[in-house]
């Protein structure tokens, strides 16, 4: 009976980089209605001035008149469903495009902290002497950095002290 393995957590990379696209996603799609809805109110005017401004509208019998505003209605969804169709396959071309740089920026973004994970990987291994010593903007990263940096430096000032502390005794005893 084989034991069943849970999914592994998502990375914070990972996690960014939804963040990003779905940022881009509803921010793209409030774009799309807004320009939808513009487009619409657009064409209603244009609908309305081309069937007054029609040679002797007047004229025409009311039969070729609603014939006329069928038509136009027809070109208008004809119009808006093109646009509509047109911005949603651009939306999600320039969502998976955003997506990947997303999935850049975010690991541009992380790799000092995998600095400081390989760093505290290898001062785990007794080399209390090296530090992160991780240069850039003064940012939360760097913060953490040098609060890692300066607790290593404790670590390091109290073992130092913890061996000469067995060294004197064990000086005095030999002698």
């Amino acid at each position: 009976m084989s034991i069943p393995r849970r999914p592994r957590p998502s990375t914070i990379r990972v996690r960014l980089t939804m963040l990003y696209a779905v940022a881009f996603f509803v921010a793209g799609a409030v774009l799309v209605a807004l320009m939808m809805l513009y487009l619409a109110h657009a064409l209603d005017g244009q609908l309305t001035a081309r069937i007054g401004a029609t040679e002797r509208a007047a004229e025409l019998p009311p039969q070729v008149q609603q014939e006329l505003r069928v038509q136009f209605q027809r070109d208008r969804d004809h119009v808006l469903g093109a646009m509509l169709t047109a911005s949603l396959v651009s939306l999600g071309v320039f969502g998976v495009i955003a997506a990947g740089l997303g999935w850049l920026m975010a690991g541009r973004v992380l790799h000092p902290l995998q600095q400081i994970t390989a760093t505290a990987r290898r001062v785990a291994d007794r080399n209390l002497h090296e530090r992160i010593a991780l240069t850039g903007p003064n940012d939360e990263i760097k913060e953490l950095a040098d609060s890692v940096d300066a607790m290593l430096e404790r670590l390091d000032r109290s073992f130092e002290g913890q061996r000469r502390f067995v060294a004197n005794p064990s000086h005095e005893l030999r002698t």
